[in-house]
């Protein structure tokens, strides 16, 4: 799967990390898994592969963020383009405590004295520019 060769960036920020999974799928995690240890993957805020459509149970479980950044509207997240993505957001609803979905309000999180936190949060503003009309 070419979204694969995706970056995957680890930020840490005041004693905090975020995970970035980019496009990421299934050769990707198992690469992850098998090259880094659970204390690497470990992540206090992650943002959600691909839309949320990817299944990788394994790879949320390591990461066991507790905030999950979906670049996708919460109705997109439980139906995808395949009809699978629904056991994906219930697996990161497993693993994270907080979902935050962008085409649902705009969000800002942010490290304050190395703790995360939500700051702001504001109403989409414009329309769907995907014509799925998942909202």
């Amino acid at each position: 799967d070419f979204n694969d060769s995706c970056t995957v960036l680890k930020v840490h920020f005041d004693g905090k990390s975020f995970m970035i999974l980019g496009d990421i799928y299934g050769s990707a995690e198992t690469t992850l898994l098998s090259y880094y240890s659970g204390d690497m993957l470990k992540s206090d805020v992650v943002q959600v592969s691909h839309h949320g459509w990817n299944y990788m149970p394994s790879l949320y479980a390591a990461i066991d963020a507790k905030i999950a950044l979906y670049p996708q509207s919460s109705g997109g997240a439980e139906r995808g383009l395949s009809g699978g993505a629904e056991r994906v957001v219930k697996d990161v609803r497993k693993n994270c405590d907080e979902l935050y979905f962008a085409g649902d309000e705009t969000v800002g999180v942010r490290v304050i004295d190395g703790d995360v936190e939500v700051f702001c949060r504001y109403p989409v503003v414009g329309s769907d520019y995907s014509g799925w009309n998942w909202y």
